[in-house]
Parts: structure tokens; C-alpha cells; sequence
């Protein structure tokens, strides 16, 4: 891993953004704003920028960060959305202006990475495009990349219990807005802030679902219109499985419900059956076939559509943490026993609340029952002994709240060792 460096950003100290706060309901986008052919390329921009200035420039550093980056964005929405290219660059070349001055120190940048075998994640070609950008805003850009800084404000690197190699990124001081407010400002800050940090933290970045780049493209449209919290944390969900990992979490439980069986569930072969049950109803090996009328097959397609996981596999495994899920205190239950199917009422507990019961001096893994036959299928104990995550009774579908960021920063990631373990080259401030 590479040191960290002290560094002294050199801005102007009295320098104050350009762009003044702004009320982001002020903003507004409809269907037809995209019939305007400059409104999608400008709002692709604007992410590209707000997010490059807020991870490479050194106001936005640990101790000295003075903008609020929210309302920036706020106040560049209106301005920039249907804007010819070259009154858009020069609003955003402003803003990057107001921002200060810094001390660009490339040479020492590039030592400093010299004797690492670098793999570049993130593609910052485009910050040379001067078709684009125009050519002032393309040189400041070019230029902030290897500007003097410390710690990011929003991003935090720490250390892991298993290695002085290994590291992590915490994202912080986010701001979290209430759910209730659903404007086009705020849902564009949610996908902003979301495509941002994988651009240039996550080392998959090339193995997500869609090109990254599409992504931003397809889903400007789809969240800046949307105005239903409820549409709008399906569309946040789908962009959470765009990751394709099965370590980035978003609140799928919301999709069912936050209720659920009072069971320990068993899967198998997308299918749920009884591992141990708090109602006398439902018996051990018991399949659950339904719950309030909805296949449990429906729901694996739901969980297929929605949840973030990387193979069959682990996606079917998650219809074990989801499947018993329901909105009601007392669910509507098929249940097949011994072949024959019928149907019952069974009342229902908070989400996350049921694990297998554990006597003195017996382990998770013993308490579940031994693998064995269920309906007919052999279920392995490998498969069953992870708890249901907990759910959160307070989710909203905010980027960086629930996703949980991959370990290696993007631009600064050295090729996996011998042992196939990756092993993260970063320097705060210099990615």
C-alpha cells in the first residue's frame, strides 16, 4: 500500500462557490423535458463533473471542505438542463472555478505509482474531450486529477482486522434527506452520488450488469421523472442489481414486506420449507408454497429483477432471507405436507426476527436440522447456516445508505498477488 502524503491544498481562502444554494423542489423534470435532445447529454455531464470535482478536488478534502456539494448540484440543475453545450460548460466551468485554487503536481504523482503494477478502472478520457467540455473546463479537469489533497470529506479508507494489505472504503457526512420528498432534484442526487463512488472506487466496475457508462444514460430518464416513492425504490433496487455483487445491499425486503413467518426457513432449489417453526401449524419439512396468494416461484422472479447477487446460486439463496415476507400480521399460507396441499392463516413477527433455537453449548450450525430429505430434495447444511440479515424499519432509498462500496479504490488498484487475494494500492488524495 502506498503512504500517505501531507499535503497543502493551495485555494484561495476566501474563495465561495459561484452557484448559491438552491431549493431542489424548484426543480422539476417531466417525460417531455426529454424531448429536448440537449436535456439527457447535459445531465449525463453534470453527474460526470459534480462527481470528478467532488472526489478529485482538495476543497472537498477531511478538514477543510467549506461547499456543500448537494446544493451545488441543485442550483446546476436548472441552469445547465436545457442549455446549448457551450452556455452549459461555461456554468460548470465556473462552478469547478469557484471552487479555489489548487497546486497540480504530476510528476509526483506519477513516482509515487511508478513501481506498482496498476490496473485503471475508471475511464477519464473523457475529461480530455474538448468537443465536449470546450477547452478551458477540459484543461482544469485534466489538471485536478493530480492536485494536491488530503482525505476525501465523503470517503474514508480504513483498515481491515485480517491484513495491513487489506482495506476498505466507508462512505461519510452524506446528508440523508426524508423519504417524502420525491422532486427531480433529489432523485438525481440519489443516482448521482450511486454512479459516482463505483466510478471511481469499485475495482467490478467492468463486471456490472450493463456498461457503467449505459447505465447513467438509461437511468437518468427513468429517475428524474419518477414521483411514486414507491415506483422509485424499485427503480433505486434495479440500480443496486446493475452491480452485479452480491455484497451491495438495499432494503429488498420492502419489496414483500417487513413482517414475516414466525420460521427458520430451508432452501432449496427455489424452493422454502420448514427448518424450525414458532407456530404449531407449521410443521418441520413443511413446504411453504404461497404466502398471501404469491408463488413463492413469483417471488424468486421479483428477487431475479431486484436483488443484487452475482449468480444463480446466491440469488436463490436470497429467496431465503425474503420469501417468508409479508405487510400483514396474519398471512395467508399454501403450505404442501406430505404431498398434499392447504391452506392456512399464520400470524406473522417483525423481519429478522426468527433464528434457529439455541441450547447451552450448541453452535448456530447444530441447532438447524441435519441434512437430509424435504419434499424430496437434499438440502446441504453449507447453504443453511447463514441468519436472515436483519431489516431496517427507517430504509429509504438513498444512495449510501444501504450499498455497501467495494474494498479498492478504481483508478489505484494493483493486480491480484499469487494467492489470487487483491491487494489495494492507494494514496489518500491521489485517486
Amino acid at each position: 500500500m502506498l503512504s500517505c502524503l501531507a499535503v497543502r491544498p493551495a485555494f484561495g481562502r476566501n474563495a465561495e462557490p459561484t452557484v448559491p444554494p438552491s431549493d431542489p423542489k424548484a426543480f422539476t423534470l417531466t417525460c417531455d423535458d426529454f424531448e429536448d435532445p440537449r436535456t439527457l447529454p447535459n445531465l449525463e455531464t453534470l453527474c460526470r463533473v459534480w462527481g470528478y470535482a467532488k472526489y478529485h478536488h482538495p476543497v472537498f478534502c477531511d478538514t477543510l471542505r467549506r461547499v456543500d456539494i448537494d446544493s451545488a448540484l441543485f442550483a446546476l440543475l436548472p441552469r445547465v438542463v436545457h442549455a446549448d453545450r457551450e452556455t452549459r460548460n461555461r456554468h460548470l466551468l465556473d462552478w469547478v472555478r469557484s471552487l479555489g485554487d489548487y497546486t497540480p503536481n504530476r510528476v509526483e504523482y506519477e513516482q509515487a505509482l511508478a513501481s506498482y503494477d496498476l490496473v485503471e478502472t475508471a475511464d477519464l478520457g473523457w475529461t480530455a474531450d474538448t468537443v465536449l467540455l470546450g477547452g478551458e473546463l477540459s484543461k482544469l479537469l485534466q489538471e485536478l486529477r493530480y492536485a494536491e489533497r488530503g482525505e476525501n470529506f465523503y470517503l474514508r479508507m480504513g483498515t481491515m482486522e485480517n491484513g495491513a494489505g487489506y482495506h476498505y472504503l466507508s462512505l461519510r457526512n452524506e446528508r440523508s434527506y426524508p423519504t417524502q420528498q420525491m422532486d427531480s432534484g433529489h432523485n438525481l442526487l440519489t443516482l448521482f452520488r450511486l454512479w459516482n463512488v463505483i466510478e471511481y472506487y469499485a475495482p467490478n466496475r467492468s463486471l456490472t450488469l450493463h456498461p457503467w457508462e449505459e447505465v447513467l444514460t438509461s437511468y437518468i430518464p427513468r429517475m428524474g421523472v419518477e414521483t411514486d416513492p414507491v415506483r422509485f425504490s424499485r427503480l433505486y433496487f434495479r440500480l443496486i442489481r446493475e452491480l452485479n455483487d452480491g455484497h451491495a445491499y438495499a432494503p429488498i425486503e420492502m419489496l414483500f414486506g417487513q413482517r414475516m413467518l414466525p420460521v427458520w426457513p430451508l432452501q432449496a432449489e427455489g424452493r422454502l420449507f420448514v427448518g424450525y417453526s414458532g407456530d404449531s401449524a407449521l410443521e418441520r419439512g413443511d413446504e411453504v408454497v404461497a404466502i398471501d396468494g404469491e408463488p413463492i416461484s413469483k417471488r424468486l422472479e421479483l428477487l431475479r429483477e431486484y436483488a443484487s447477487r452475482s449468480n444463480e446460486a446466491s440469488l436463490r439463496q436470497a429467496l431465503r432471507y425474503y420469501g417468508l415476507c409479508t405487510r400483514r400480521d396474519t398471512a395467508e399460507v399454501v403450505r404442501r405436507r406430505a404431498g398434499a396441499c392447504d391452506t392456512l392463516r399464520v400470524a406473522t413477527v417483525p423481519y429478522g426476527s426468527v433464528s434457529p433455537p439455541l441450547r447451552p453449548g450448541t453452535t448456530r450450525a447444530a441447532a438447524l436440522p441435519p441434512a437430509g430429505r424435504f419434499g424430496g430434495l437434499h438440502l446441504r447444511r453449507d447453504l443453511l447456516t447463514r441468519a436472515p440479515r436483519r431489516g431496517r424499519a427507517d430504509a429509504t432509498p438513498h444512495a449510501g445508505a444501504h450499498h455497501r462500496p467495494a474494498h479498492l479504490p478504481a483508478e489505484c488498484r494493483r493486480r491480484a498477488d499469487s494467492a489470487g487475494r487483491p491487494v489495494a494500492a492507494y494514496r489518500v488524495g491521489r485517486c
